[in-house]
């Protein structure tokens, strides 16, 4: 699909209550989300010390690497395409990377972004990063210890990033559309996956920002339902009504069973199976993730209620695990009752809206009990106490009405809201306090006329109990519009407002200039729309009843239907009366309709309901557990493209088993993932370059990373260590032996196994006579060295010794020392000299009579550094020997 506006487009308004001229000037200003993750092969580049580029790296070191030229690098991130006007107020960013190795060793990071109107290309043009020139504004990172592979959350995220940002879309040649790079410096080591590793985890540029200035309208979207991985692409099913059974596009996408009414029991709260009628399904992360939350879901029942569901992703089986299902206690609140549509508050609460005005007032405290919005803590379970008494309330504030649903801006004060019935009005409130939504000022969508384009909002009073319980009425007596029973209302991610009418069929959108509103418009209608699928083409019509809607992180809005032949369709940004633009992604089982759809943060999971199914749907369907799923209760279903969930979805996992010695000399073949559908790539400090394959020969000791890459987007990663064993046998150097004695020879007593060459088989072989004896050892991991000595009969004199068989000198060449050692089987006169290259003794080391054994000798010239060569002079007795020794500088 071609690059939308990602992230959800909220409308931010710039005072609370109040409309005056300050207010008007900033009425436009809106809040908006730009998400994006690299895109190119070489928009994640590293240039090493040297200047030397890599742009297709499958990981990026942040910022030390240990390969080829080793060392700190400098490292970009270049994102095209930014979706940033000029002069846009930037009010949070960061990167977002994630784990592609573990590193805890202290890292301090710098970062900066490229100081450019439009960020050109990385190349491999030598120091094509570090040439560039550099924002002012820069960013410490000393990131935390990196301890989970893929691991993507708050200790692989940068620190706010806005100031650089800032700096570059305030440019006077930045334009919506440019591209724009953030770049790295520093010291340590963080690992982070790069776009040819995994593409799905590459680094995320996040940026929340405000404008007036509305990006540019979408005028063409296609996506390739074989290679995307988005949620809302896909090929129409075949429009064929409604059957036992529900239908999805099997080819992409798969379904799971989370909680059925008489077959989920209550784990806390209460006793028994969850009630019928699932309506609004509202999933919320724990901090922001994609993978844990609680997911709450209405009961529309007389009374009604909210189950409140703890579950998880088990990445594993890929498949989502129910931890706790939980009764919300409605009791503090006399009751609920008819709990519809909903909405999730910026803050993390649910809200559930209760579409009845049922009268009674039971507990006396002036409100009437039912028909209003009702503000829950998932973690918890228990509605809001907003006026700290102790006891729960009900968001009298709102108004009393027909609630369907409830959209709250990400400003924290605004709510939408549309009323099902009764005043069939649209309505705003604007809190009084952000994340408060006790007290503040409500107004009614008023159009200028039954054709306009144009309305303004009009003051509800709402401020006693006695106003609060007659909202409908007194909405209508202030001239609000009748849509003809509105149901749920969405920010757009073009800034507008959509709202559906169920009378009509209609879907409405509205743009919000602050006191008024313009480009009031019916974007769709009911009418046959081809719908194009696998088999064909089928006109199906649109009908009425469009009920929920919900939008995707790619601007597809999701229509869900209650009546005509209950569908569930995606429109899709391009749309317009004129030229349609909309599939059919659901047909529901017989008597059902779908509900309450909302998605995981990262949009790839949709959670939704099926409301009173018939119970005469007898015929299965396998979900992506395995499990027979029959349409004959309420259901509540988490779907995704199969890359996410089920079987499919599962990790490509494997055993590269335990580490492994090898024999000096020897080698030994890796196995990894064998499967076709990954492919497995090795990295390691004993490569040279990664290397693709299942299996991998190894000889050099190290650490050996695989990582299979599914064709799915999961990765796995397993690691071995591989030691090589050097055996040496030390026996000594020409042992001598005197008349009638003996020498016992000792191979060292770290080995299993010893064959002399006269075939004792003892660590220590005792000789009397003189001549050559070797030995053959084996070590416990089976692995061979030989050793040999020469016994020599003992004259006493030591005329017979060699000196350069005596001699070592190491390291050389050396920078400011070496060591001369001396190794003596008899004593014997000795002269240890280093001359220079003219002959002039530099130094005597030893000069008079040596003892028998080893003995060390460190040289260490007057020049501490430098080039320089130097003759060592070893004479024993009358024999002498020359060893040349180098120094050379640092």
């Amino acid at each position: 699909m071609n690059k939308f506006y990602k992230g959800l487009l909220l409308a931010t308004l710039a005072s609370a209550g109040t409309f005056g001229s300050q207010y008007e000037a900033l009425a436009q200003v809106q809040s908006y989300t730009y998400s994006a993750r690299i895109a190119a092969s070489s928009d994640d580049a590293e240039e090493a010390a040297s200047g030397k580029m890599y742009l297709n790296s499958s990981d990026i070191e942040l910022v030390y690497d240990d390969h080829e030229n080793a060392g700190n690098q400098t490292v970009g991130f270049r994102y095209q395409g930014v979706g940033i006007p000029a002069n846009a107020v930037i009010t949070k960013a960061y990167l977002q990377f994630a784990v592609d190795e573990l590193n805890s060793a202290a890292a301090n990071l710098l970062i900066k972004g490229q100081a450019a109107d439009n960020a050109a290309d990385f190349t491999t043009a030598t120091h094509n990063i570090s040439s560039r020139a550099l924002t002012t504004a820069g960013v410490n990172w000393a990131p935390a210890p990196w301890t989970t592979l893929n691991q993507a959350g708050a200790a692989q995220a940068t620190p706010e990033l806005k100031t650089i940002v800032q700096e570059i879309v305030s440019r006077p040649g930045w334009q919506f559309g440019n591209a724009l790079s953030l770049i790295i410096t520093g010291t340590g080591r963080r690992n982070a996956h790069a776009f040819d590793g995994s593409a799905g985890m590459a680094p995320q540029l996040v940026i929340e920002f405000q404008s007036d200035k509305m990006p540019e309208p979408v005028t063409n979207v296609t996506c390739d339902p074989a290679s995307s991985s988005t949620i809302g692409c896909f090929t129409s099913v075949k429009p064929v009504g409604q059957t036992q059974l529900m239908t999805i596009p099997t080819e992409t996408h798969t379904f799971q069973l989370i909680a059925k009414t008489g077959q989920t029991q209550y784990t806390s709260g209460g006793t028994g199976t969850i009630p019928g009628n699932n309506d609004f399904t509202a999933f919320v992360g724990k901090n922001g993730s994609s993978k844990e939350g609680y997911l709450s879901i209405n009961h529309e029942n007389s009374p009604g209620g909210v189950s409140m569901l703890d579950l998880s992703l088990n990445e594993k089986t890929m498949l989502w695990e129910v931890n706790e299902v939980k009764k919300v206690d409605f009791s503090p609140v006399v009751q609920t009752v008819r709990n519809c549509s909903g909405g999730i508050t910026p803050w993390g609460t649910v809200i559930t809206s209760e579409e009845t005005t049922n009268s009674g007032d039971a507990n006396g405290d002036g409100y009437q009990d039912v028909g209003w919005q009702v503000e829950i803590d998932p973690a918890t379970g228990k509605i809001v106490d907003y006026d700290g008494d102790g006891k729960p309330d009900k968001l009298w504030a709102l108004g009393r009405m027909n609630h369907e649903n409830a959209a709250i801006g990400a400003d924290g004060v605004t709510v939408y809201q549309a009323e099902d019935g009764g005043s069939s009005s649209v309505y705003k409130f604007i809190a009084n306090t952000k994340g408060n939504l006790s007290e503040g000022t409500l107004y009614v969508l008023k159009r200028d006329n039954s054709t306009a384009t144009t309305g303004t909002w009009v003051v509800v009073p709402n401020t006693t109990k006695a106003e609060r319980n007659n909202t409908g009425s007194l909405a209508a007596s202030v001239g609000g519009t009748n849509w003809s029973n509105p149901e749920d209302i969405e920010f757009g991610p073009d800034g507008k407002m959509y709202f559906t009418a169920k009378g009509t069929g209609i879907i409405w959108r509205f743009k919000d200039n602050g006191t008024s509103v313009s480009e009031i418009e019916a974007w769709v209608t009911p009418k046959m729309y081809p719908v194009t699928h696998k088999a064909g083409v089928q006109n199906e019509n649109w009908g009425t009843g469009i009920d929920n809607l919900t939008f995707d992180g790619e601007g597809n809005l999701w229509a869900l239907q209650d009546g005509g032949r209950n569908n569930l369709w995606v429109v899709y940004p391009d749309h317009t009366p004129e030229k349609p633009s909309l599939k059919l992604f659901m047909t529901t089982p017989s008597g059902s309709e779908s509900t309450g759809l909302t998605f995981s943060p990262d949009f790839r999971y949709g959670f939704i309901s099926l409301q009173h199914p018939s119970s005469g749907n007898t015929a299965t369907y396998t979900d992506a557990a395995g499990n027979p799923v029959q349409f004959n209760r309420d259901v509540t279903l988490v779907f995704a493209r199969k890359e996410f969930l089920g079987a499919e979805a599962v990790v490509p996992t494997f055993e590269l088993g335990q580490d492994l010695t090898l024999c000096e000399g020897d080698s030994a073949m890796l196995t990894a993932y064998e499967g076709t559908d990954a492919v497995v790539k090795w990295t390691g400090a004993a490569l040279a370059e990664e290397v693709e394959g299942a299996a991998l020969t190894v000889k050099a000791p190290g650490m050996y990373y695989a990582t299979a890459y599914g064709n799915n987007g999961r990765t796995y990663t397993d690691s071995l260590e591989v030691s090589v064993e050097k055996l040496a046998v030390d026996l000594g150097y020409r042992i001598p032996l005197c008349n009638k004695c003996t020498v016992t020879l000792d191979a060292g007593a770290d080995y299993s196994s010893y064959l002399w060459s006269n075939g004792a088989t003892t660590q220590t072989l005792t000789v009397n006579t003189p001549g050559t004896y070797s030995v053959e050892v084996t070590s416990a991991n089976g692995c061979k060295a030989t050793g040999s000595v020469e016994v020599i009969k003992k004259n006493g004199n030591g005329n017979d010794l060699v000196p350069v068989k005596l001699i070592q000198v190491y390291p050389s060449p050396f920078v400011e020392s070496t060591t001369i050692k001396i190794s003596m089987p008899e004593q014997a006169a000795v002269v240890l000299e280093v001359h220079d290259m003219k002959g002039k003794i530099v130094q005597t080391l030893f000069k008079g009579t040596m003892k028998v054994g080893d003995h060390n000798f460190e040289f260490k010239p007057a020049t501490p550094s430098g080039n320089g060569i130097y003759l060592v002079r070893f004479q024993v007795n009358n024999q002498k020997s020359t060893t040349k020794i180098v120094q050379s500088e640092k």
